[in-house]
């Protein structure tokens, strides 16, 4: 009995031993890097970051953080300019809006600008999801309207915008300057609500974007811009410089993304995941499949394990 007992305390203190010197060995041993996305409070944003952390994770053997729907503009960029994230997908309108460039088209202002600050402008992935005037097309074939300056023509029209387009000086405030409309009936609401008063006949006209899988669900023409004045807002991959030293490897599988999306695609991948309550991860690996042949499976989370993901990233 004592020898088993002996031999007994001998396990437990060899295993307590190898469990202190796998515990030292851990913290002694250099820590992976690893590489931190944020996305914003938006179907489109977090699919993006989806896309971009599964290429890198099957094309490298990095390690990525993507924490969603961290926020808005102005807490991912200032994380961006802290560093506390390395990349992020944004629109150039907005950022040439953050940074009061007046020419929209002036991207070598907007790189100058963010150079200042560390930030580059980086891979442009195809897409633009400018602001747009919509309407119904049945009632757009009918009264002959295709372009934003025919509604000058039509004050009867009923307005319905989000109530971020009729504050914004690049939404109705400028529209309604630049093509002189003097409608009267203008209405704010929430951006999801105005395609069902469209769709209810309480509206005529709304605000969209140009990916927004709505358009094609409520088949809406979208009036042509004739006297430009919305900006393009081509989305794109922001980084901070220090990405570029930290992880080459990285850098060098997202330019496979360069010019890969288009509007179309975009608006199918929103609906997959908005309207048909797909989950983001799923549709990332399908683009990539078709886009870039990735062969990697698509991972099978539970509920209830994303519910604990999205909790976890929240917290962050």
């Amino acid at each position: 009995m004592k020898s088993k007992r002996c031999n007994d305390s001998l396990k437990l203190g060899l295993g307590s031993l190898a469990l202190m010197l796998c515990s030292a060995t851990a913290l002694a041993a250099p820590q992976k890097p690893t590489l931190v996305m944020g996305s914003k409070i938006s179907t489109d944003s977090v699919i993006l970051v989806e896309i971009a952390r599964t290429l890198i994770e099957a094309k490298t053997s990095l390690s990525v953080d993507a924490r969603h729907e961290l926020g808005g503009t102005k807490v991912l960029f200032d994380a961006l300019k802290r560093g506390t994230l390395d990349i992020y997908p944004e629109y150039t309108g907005t950022l040439q809006t953050i940074y009061g460039i007046a020419t929209t088209d002036d991207l070598k202002a907007l790189r100058q600008a963010m150079a200042a600050d560390g930030l580059v402008l980086g891979v442009f992935l195809g897409f633009s999801n400018s602001y747009a005037i919509g309407m119904r097309s049945t009632k757009a074939r009918k009264l002959g309207i295709q372009r934003i300056s025919q509604l000058q023509q039509h004050p009867q029209l009923r307005m319905g915008f989000s109530n971020e387009f009729v504050k914004r000086h690049d939404g109705w405030v400028g529209l309604r300057q630049r093509y002189g409309l003097n409608h009267t009936s203008v209405r704010g609401m929430a951006h999801e609500l105005s395609y069902r008063s469209l769709s209810q006949d309480a509206v005529d006209v709304i605000d969209a974007y140009q990916v927004d899988p709505e358009i094609e669900i409520y088949n809406l023409t979208l009036l042509k811009d004739d006297r430009g004045f919305f900006p393009d807002y081509a989305a794109v991959l922001v980084w901070h410089r220090r990405f570029e030293t930290r992880f080459p490897q990285a850098l060098a599988t997202l330019r496979q993304l360069q010019g890969r999306i288009d509007e179309s695609t975009m608006r199918q991948m929103s609906h997959a995941v908005h309207v048909a309550k797909g989950s983001e991860n799923i549709v990332a690996h399908d683009f990539l499949r078709r886009s870039v042949n990735l062969r990697t499976a698509p991972p099978h989370n539970s509920a209830f394990e994303a519910i604990l993901q999205r909790s976890y990233e929240h917290l962050i």
